[in-house]
């Protein structure tokens, strides 16, 4: 099968959503499949957005988020459409961030993937308040993610939560939405053996934790090192 892997972004760096749409080309180029990236959509910050996004953090001291702004979405989906024509026949076009969907124009099956939805991230995740963020920007989150439900062929959500969001709060068709969780993204990951032989010699030392997490404080690193000192301090047994 051949498919075109969509974003504004590169779809195909380690940096871009922890490496996850790298991973799924990956996996799916190992099974055998061909994979087309259609990404660094054009314009990547248009000359509006950026004065809008000065506006917001000198002004009113609100942050807007031109990914989030129907109108910076269909420029770029203008370079997309234009790029997926070029790639010719696919047997499915696969979208990370929702948002790109929402103006998607092929006549082969879109299939968003994703792990939340924005009515979900809003209030929810640290930096996504609606205190902080630009009444525009939550107003656009919510039209494309509209838009890009609407849109897609099918809707695949890590979990039974994000699947939910998407049925209740945008109006999806349950038949288009499905769950299957994300992996790990471990290019060489443990096999049953090696992991069986790690607990035959861990012994009962101290327990050391690897972190990973460009930041810190948004993915509870902070958190975890209370976690560690308590657990080695032997708090918790």
């Amino acid at each position: 099968m051949k498919f075109a892997f969509l974003h504004h972004g590169d779809p195909f760096s380690e940096s871009l959503w922890s490496g996850i749409p790298l991973n799924i080309s990956r996996a799916l180029r190992e099974l055998g499949h061909e994979v087309v990236p259609v990404g660094d959509l054009q314009p990547q910050g248009p000359f509006t957005a950026r004065v809008r996004t000065a506006f917001y953090r000198y002004l009113p001291k609100r942050q807007y988020l031109m990914n989030r702004d129907p109108r910076v979405v269909r420029l770029r989906a203008k370079d997309g459409n234009r790029r997926l024509k070029e790639v010719g026949p696919v047997d499915a076009v696969l979208v990370t961030y929702l948002a790109n969907a929402a103006f998607v124009e092929t006549e082969y099956p879109v299939v968003v993937i994703h792990d939340a939805t924005w009515a979900q991230v809003l209030d929810y995740y640290d930096g996504y308040e609606r205190t902080t963020l630009a009444a525009e920007t939550v107003r656009g989150g919510m039209e494309l993610e509209k838009k890009a439900l609407e849109r897609c062929d099918h809707a695949l959500y890590c979990s039974q939560w994000a699947a939910s969001s998407a049925i209740q709060d945008f109006g999806t068709s349950p038949e288009k939405v499905s769950v299957a969780p994300l992996g790990a993204s471990l290019v060489n990951g443990p096999k049953p053996a090696d992991v069986a032989a790690f607990l035959e010699r861990r012994g009962l030392g101290p327990m050391k934790l690897f972190f990973v997490g460009k930041d810190w404080y948004r993915k509870g690193g902070a958190l975890r090192y209370r976690w560690r000192q308590r657990l080695n301090a032997g708090a918790l047994r």
